[in-house]
């Protein structure tokens, strides 16, 4: 080995970590970028797509039994009970889509819906929450 010394190597520890955490940062916003987006999606999917659709469905089978039992003239309790269960079960049906379905599509697509909703949102969570409460304590009894 010859006398000849090389230079040592010099790192700049607090540049490297820098970047180091400049990339992380980048992978990290991205990461949640897409998980809010995947987010985004199936509470859509769920709160509006399929809650609707159950509200609706529901709503139209429960008219649709208390037009056959109101037709019915049964001179027992049943008919009467059973009308009483779906007038229950269509208020809580109400005021889920209240509740869950109008917030969702505010929050997804606020252009669908009038501006007033934006405005009466928090008026329906707090009035709303109680009325299908009573509607669910309704539907048990």
């Amino acid at each position: 080995m010859t006398g000849t010394r090389r230079a040592p190597i010099s790192l700049n520890v607090s540049q490297l970590t820098a970047n180091l955490s400049i990339e992380y940062d980048d992978y990290y916003d991205d990461c949640i970028g897409d998980r809010s987006l995947v987010c985004s999606i199936y509470d859509f999917t769920i709160e509006t797509v399929m809650m609707g659709l159950l509200c609706v469905l529901g709503f139209v089978g429960n008219s649709l039994s208390t037009v056959c039992l109101l037709r019915h003239q049964s001179k027992s309790a049943t008919p009467f009970l059973l009308v009483s269960l779906q007038f229950a079960d269509t208020l809580f049906l109400i005021a889920v889509v209240c509740l869950r379905v109008f917030p969702s599509i505010y929050e997804n697509f606020p252009q669908m819906l009038p501006v007033s909703v934006g405005y009466l949102l928090p008026y329906v969570g707090k009035y709303g929450f109680p009325c299908a409460m009573i509607a669910e304590t309704g539907m048990y009894n």
